[in-house]
């Protein structure tokens, strides 16, 4: 074992090594010899069927995700795996759709339609039928109380009552 140990150290081109199949004494061995080498040693396969342990170099990148993909290739996971991957992704998918459709929402401007859980729809178009002017304010009605002129000739009228103060005080100045 620490021969077969040895030369794979020296072999620049391996980054790994996968010895036999093999007993759970035999595999403690080589898991102790590689820790001494400054090797890393993974064991992969069924107890007491076919385990078998593999050795990597450290500066191998990647190392505990290729150790991964190595057995669940061994174990016949890859099927599941692309499963697992399909699912995620449409996961995926749907919460970017999500968060899309979260943004799309404009917030509610209008006050009816931002308390209409509160209020209601018509809440106040009833009382809004029902409110009418009062027809008469004390002992004068109403429709005298309204201006009937336009505005010109509201404006011809302060105009034309200014003018005359003006006169009247000027008059009553050149009395005095």
């Amino acid at each position: 074992i620490e021969k077969s140990v040895n030369e794979f150290i020296q072999d620049s081109h391996k980054n790994k090594f996968k010895f036999e199949p093999m007993d759970k004494v035999y595999r403690n061995i080589i898991h102790d010899v590689a820790e001494i080498a400054g090797l890393c040693a993974y064991a992969f396969g069924e107890d007491e069927v076919d385990r078998y342990v593999m050795i990597f170099k450290k500066n191998m990148l990647l190392l505990k995700m290729n150790c991964r993909l190595i057995e669940m290739e061994k174990n016949g996971i890859p099927q599941k795996l692309k499963k697992l991957l399909c699912k995620t992704k449409e996961k995926l998918q749907e919460i970017e759709e999500s968060k899309k459709r979260k943004r799309d929402v404009e917030p509610t401007r209008n006050y009816a339609d931002r308390y209409e859980k509160f209020v209601g729809r018509d809440a106040g178009l009833a009382a809004a039928k029902i409110a009418t002017p009062n027809k008469q304010f004390g002992f004068v009605p109403s429709e005298q109380k309204k201006d009937q002129r336009s505005i010109e000739q509201t404006l011809a009228d302060i105009q034309a009552k200014k003018k005359l103060k003006k006169s009247n005080h000027q008059a009553a100045d050149t009395v005095n």
